[in-house]
């Protein structure tokens, strides 16, 4: 910069050029000049430039919407495989990843600066000098290269490539374009043979022409490794008058370590471990996003040497835009300001995506696909996400309707504001203008101000997308030229001009860069991440192409007429772009990755690191990785930051158990600490961020006791009267009985809460549907599910709303009640039993306990014997696991229903099934020639039922007894329920040290 600042200073006036890559970079180059060298002013807007905008300037004038846009290109190769006919390629026009291939390919061709005549022949030849496969794909190719660049020319449109190629036609010309004092190429690493010619025509009308290319910096001339990559355009230079001048110093690197790993990438030697390199392994994307915001604060607070300001910290990446969201999500979450330097697409907004829904709903492409996926964006007033998700399943379940009167009319009796809007959309007719998508945005969608403004970041991204919308719709009435012929082609230069809107450029000049490992040549930073270093990632995953593979690209190439990349050159192309990541820092530099994918399956580490960490020398490599797995729940202690993770390790403390005189008493007593300075909820001063920072080991341990005893010290009281299902939750677990029966504590999580409130209502429609038959009626059919499920949930009031999950609920139960309304009027219908009693209460004495409860269902025969059938709202059925329980002493249900039937209803027990209604049929036990159930049954002889009844009774006497004692052990018989228990928090259970032990 030093070298180029006094030529621009005395090139005013478009005397001096500074051409680089691209817009972001260009704009990164300017602010340096300008923190730099304030005295120059602000004329850098018409001495750095790209290749696009240096065509602007000395290319042909061109309308607005000339230039095709991708979503331009996509739809003119749509256009151009309708018009090939039944070609090879016609099926495979509807795959994105097909039609993105082939516009790689026609830009690649373009690029090399020929004529579509001079292109078509060529592949013409290269088709002919190939055999099979390979010669059908390249003439299929040149058939539809040929029917695009007809459609092309037809709309009077450009490509980028042919918009440079005019640039370079009036260059090469001899027009009256300015001299040069001075031009300048930077931050390239090859060119292409169009970008070739411009640069040629450049430097021809220059005084001094400077191009850097990557060169190895120790000056030995040596260009294998990383440097490969830029070979064959250093060859071009010098063999037209280019002279060579390497330069031997690094400017870049103050740590010796850096300057040390950058010489080891160049020579691919062995680099010596320094503390300027850190590893950091995230649990999964989000922890690492997570882990290096937690990092750039402890360097912004001074916590890792000299605190650093934001601008000194710099976020590399292979691609950075698919990464952007993750990490803004993470910085915001600790305050740290940052600023994506990568392009990002407005066109997929949520906003924007409700936009042409409407308006191709508008136009005549009325679907049911694309009015739900437009009910859905919630943008639509009157309909919610959740409501249009139900209107799918119900609308859906049978035959879809067609058209915007059918979808009204099926709407109608679900949801009013649904209809009353089909129909206002049949009724509206959408002009190719301006004002007409006005006024169709302003009636269909909610206004932006009337959206939910608490959330100040999606306020700011929905008004971005808004002005994007309205600037798109302007600049389309303002283009020159002819107006689009119909509604189509409106809506299509519509799609395009929203596709190539930009959000407003991000000015903070405090702030972390988040940039692509593209971007990255101008850049040096004191502090460097480099993330995302997965296999796949980086370096990316590269494939022969699939039209013209990489025989036929050399052979193309030794030709001459097509230069075409081959993936040797790609392949170099990554390693250079690792080369230039790790390269950009001064003082530290981070390497991160995630170690699984999100979804809880293992990634693998990019090759690169690998050759990194196995190269470090002194230090093993491996030592440097700072590891977190999926189990780690809290971040470490170093990372701790603010009072959430402070409250969160107390949390986490207070889990474990508590076991006196271990290690495990002092954690729960510092944890305990630990929360009692949280919950005076004084906000975080210095002192208290140090013991965030370094945890909570620091900590006094005052003992943590329960504010006074909970009985006085006397045994609890052994309550005499129990249930079947209270005495099975202390077979489970003593503390389990204890909080829920002792104390009477509910459900902790509301999904259990919700599932009970669905087993109530299940059970009261079944109530209902067997009164009718006890009392002499026919058994309804499964037709009167429905009926029945809207009279039990009128009887039962709801604690809460159930929510979109709750509607699905309610429709599978629908459908599990008809099934078992269906299987027992079928059943009843040959059987000897009746319904007799439903929610019949009971009561057995024994040795002064009461067992009370209630039977779901006693079926009745002539001769006096009775059928327990016991609802369960779950899918497990009796299988062999629940027939063990039994015969240990683990459920007692069945059991004493059996008992129950001899003795509170004097009835002969025949039989007693478990009912599961969201699985299969019933199951359970059967005394010799009783009716058995559909899904199998365990035949009791009168013995065996006599010795099973009879160890129940023993079990009942000993259960009472340990109640009665004060038994509230964490014990649970079957640690694998402890996950879904209401009160782990409370007993602090670990469930892998219970599976060690047992």
């Amino acid at each position: 910069m030093d070298r180029t600042a006094p030529f621009l200073a005395r090139g005013r006036g478009n005397r001096a050029v500074l051409l680089l890559p691209n817009l972001s970079q260009a704009n990164h180059v300017k602010r340096l000049f300008l923190s730099r060298y304030p005295a120059l002013g602000g004329f850098f807007d018409e001495s750095v430039l790209t290749f696009t905008s240096l065509a602007e300037r000395v290319g042909p004038e061109r309308q607005i919407g000339e230039i095709l846009s991708g979503a331009g290109r996509d739809r003119i190769l749509a256009t151009a495989l309708e018009r090939t006919g039944d070609g090879p390629f016609r099926a495979m026009g509807r795959y994105p990843g097909f039609r993105r291939a082939a516009l790689a390919l026609i830009s690649e061709l373009k690029q090399n600066g020929r004529p579509a005549a001079v292109i078509l022949g060529r592949l013409d030849d290269l088709a002919r000098r190939r055999e099979g496969a390979a010669r059908t794909r390249l003439e299929a190719f040149r058939d539809l290269f040929a029917a695009y660049e007809a459609v092309r020319e037809g709309e009077g449109r450009l490509d980028h490539e042919d918009f440079l190629r005019e640039a370079r036609d009036v260059l090469v010309g001899g027009s009256p374009a300015p001299s040069l004092e001075f031009f300048a190429a930077d931050g390239f690493q090859n060119f292409t043979t169009l970008e070739r010619e411009i640069l040629l025509a450049l430097a021809d009308r220059s005084r001094e022409t400077v191009v850097t290319l990557p060169f190895d910096p120790a000056g030995e001339g040596r260009e294998d490794g990383p440097f490969r990559v830029a070979r064959e355009t250093a060859d071009f230079l010098l063999a037209r008058g280019f002279r060579r001048e390497v330069l031997t110093e690094n400017h870049r690197a103050r740590h010796p370590g850096l300057a040390d790993l950058e010489a080891a990438l160049c020579r691919r030697t062995a680099p010596a471990a320094s503390g300027a390199v850190r590893v950091l392994e995230g649990a999964d994307p989000e922890d690492e996003a997570d882990r290096v915001a937690r990092c750039a604060l402890r360097l912004l607070r001074g916590e890792e040497g000299p605190a650093r300001k934001a601008r000194e910290i710099v976020i590399i990446t292979r691609n950075a835009a698919p990464h952007a969201r993750r990490f803004r999500r993470a910085f915001r979450r600790h305050g740290v300001p940052l600023r994506v330097e990568a392009p990002e697409d407005l066109s997929h907004h949520p906003y924007l995506r409700s936009a042409r829904n409407l308006l191709r709903l508008l136009s005549g492409e009325f679907t049911g696909e694309r009015l739900l996926a437009f009910f859905r964006c919630d943008h639509v007033p009157g309909v919610s996400p959740a409501a249009a998700d139900r209107l799918e399943d119900e609308v859906f379940a049978g035959e879809a309707p067609e058209g915007a009167e059918g979808w009204a009319a099926a709407l109608r009796p679900r949801h009013a504001v649904a209809a009353e809007l089909v129909e206002a959309l049949a009724g509206f007719e959408l002009e190719p203008t301006t004002a007409s998508v006005g006024e169709a945005l302003s009636r269909f969608l909610v206004p932006l101000w009337e959206r939910d403004l608490s959330d100040p970041d999606r306020v700011r991204a929905e008004a971005a997308a808004h002005r994007a919308l309205h600037r798109a719709l302007e600049e389309l009435s303002e283009a020159p030229g002819p107006a689009p012929a119909d509604l189509s082609a409106f809506l299509d230069r519509l799609e395009e001009a929203l596709e190539a809107a930009a959000p407003p450029a991000d000015r903070r000049l405090e702030a972390v860069s988040l940039i692509d490992a593209r971007e990255a040549r101008q850049w040096e930073a004191p502090v460097v991440f480099v993330c995302s270093l997965l296999a796949g990632e980086f370096p990316a995953n590269l494939r022969e192409d699939i039209f013209v593979d990489d025989e036929g690209r050399r052979e193309a190439n030794r030709e001459g007429g097509l230069a075409l990349k081959e993936r040797r050159l790609l392949q170099d192309e990554e390693r250079y772009l690792f080369y230039v990541a790790l390269t950009r820092a001064r003082d530290r530099l981070y390497l991160t990755y995630p170690v699984t994918d999100g979804s809880g399956r293992e990634s693998s580490r990019s090759l690169y690191l690998e050759e990194v960490l196995s190269g470090l020398a002194g230090e093993a490599g491996e030592e440097l990785v700072s590891r977190r797995r999926l189990s780690d729940v809290l971040p470490r202690e170093e990372e701790v930051d603010g009072a959430r993770d402070l409250h969160d390790r107390a949390l986490l403390g207070l889990a474990r158990a508590y076991r006196p005189g271990t290690e495990e008493e002092t954690r729960a007593r510092r944890a305990a600490a630990l929360h009692d300075l949280l919950v005076g909820g004084e906000e975080p001063d210095a002192a208290y961020r140090e013991a965030a920072r370094k945890g909570i080991r620091f900590l006094g341990p005052p003992p943590a006791t329960l504010r006074g005893p909970l009985t006085g010290g006397a045994p609890l009281p052994a309550p005499r009267r129990h249930s079947p299902s209270a005495l099975e939750d202390f077979v489970q677990c003593p503390f389990l009985h204890f909080a829920k029966r002792i104390l009477r504590l509910g459900p902790a999580r509301p999904d259990e809460a919700a599932r009970r409130v669905l087993g109530e209502i299940a059970h009261e429609a079944l109530r209902l549907a067997f009164t009718e038959v006890a009392e002499g009626r026919p058994p309804p059919g499964p037709e009167a599910a429905g009926e029945l499920l809207g009279r039990a949930l009128a009887g039962i009031p709801l604690p809460a709303p159930l929510g979109l999950r709750g509607d699905r609920a309610l429709r599978e139960l629908k459908a599990s009640l008809a099934r078992v309304l269906e299987r027992e009027r079928a059943r009843l219908g040959g059987s000897a039993f009746r319904p007799a009693r439903l929610e019949a209460p009971f009561g057995i004495e024994e040795d002064g306990i009461r067992i009370e409860g209630r039977i779901d269902r006693v079926d009745t025969s002539p001769a006096g014997k009775g059928l327990v059938i016991d609802y369960k709202y779950s899918r497990r059925g009796f299988d062999g696991k629940r027939l063990r329980e039994i015969e240990e002493g683990g459920h007692l249900q069945l059991p004493i229903y059996l008992l129950a039937l001899e003795r509170s209803f004097g009835l002969k027990p025949a039989g007693a099934w478990l009912y599961p209604l969201l699985g299969p049929g019933p199951g359970g036990f059967v005394l010799p020639g009783e009716e058995s159930p559909a899904g199998g049954a365990e035949s009791l002889g009168e013995e065996e039922l006599s010795g099973l009844l009879d160890r129940t009774l023993e079990r009942i006497r000993e259960l009472d007894r340990r109640i009665g004692s004060g038994d509230i052990a964490v014990a649970p018989r079957d640690p694998s329920r402890c996950s879904r228990c209401d009160f782990a928090d409370l007993c602090r259970v670990e469930v892998w040290r219970l599976a060690e032990e047992t």
